[in-house]
């Protein structure tokens, strides 16, 4: 799911499940957000801003046809 409808649901999952956050673009794409080892405090918000437009500050890393960010900071737009 995506977006607010998928809110809460969402934000269960992360919180609770511990389950992998994904990033969908505006152009389409999906990137799996890592904490980045070097700032895994900066990852907390991925969980507590799901369904909303954020921007997410890392290193790009792709392996085995996976792409994902290192997540160094994420902010609310």
């Amino acid at each position: 799911g995506k977006g607010k409808k998928h809110q809460k649901c969402a934000k269960a999952c992360l919180v609770e499940k511990k389950v992998p956050a994904g990033l969908l673009t505006a152009d389409g794409s999906v990137y799996l957000l890592v904490p980045d080892h070097n700032s895994e405090k900066a990852f907390a918000p991925v969980r507590e801003l799901a369904a909303e437009q954020v921007r997410v500050t890392g290193r790009k890393v792709s392996k085995g046809g996976i792409q994902a960010i290192l997540v160094q900071k994420v902010e609310k737009i």
